[in-house]
């Protein structure tokens, strides 16, 4: 027999969770789990920071690779800048079919305007969060 270790009360050996106040027993405690995305090395967030912010901005991407091309930090969201203009071409290539392609075409864009909002709050908290849906793809090494 064991104790639980919230409340005190005695759990039986094959119980997993505690029969009184629910928290699970001490071996059935949860895996370690992997994170959704990573921070970024706070030296390198610290120095090219604001850097990366220039990758979501269209073609200032190019500043960011020019001035630090061995920064982890820039690279990874230099890659995300190239994934969203990728993506905007595309949808931009839909507003040449007519009324089905414009609807798709400027939900689209509106779509990108968030990942560029998403990716520059990302950048400034230090964070190598992949943008929704298109983040998983990468274009630039890193």
């Amino acid at each position: 027999m064991s104790f639980c270790t919230h409340c005190g009360n005695q759990i039986s050996d094959g119980a997993l969770f505690c029969p009184v106040c629910g928290v699970p027993a001490g071996s059935a405690a949860r895996p370690p789990y992997k994170p959704l995305y990573e921070m970024g090395d706070p030296e390198d967030v610290r120095e090219n920071g604001t850097l990366s912010l220039f990758c979501y901005l269209s073609i200032l991407l190019i500043i960011p690779i020019i001035l630090k091309p061995n920064s982890d930090f820039v690279k990874f969201h230099t890659n995300q800048g190239l994934v969203l203009i990728l993506f905007s071409i595309i949808a931009n290539l839909c507003f040449i079919v007519p009324f089905l392609g414009w609807a798709v075409g400027a939900i689209a864009d509106v779509f990108a305007i968030v990942c560029i909002i998403i990716g520059i709050v990302n950048a400034c908290r230090g964070m190598k969060k992949p943008l929704p849906l298109i983040g998983k793809y990468q274009i630039y090494k890193y």
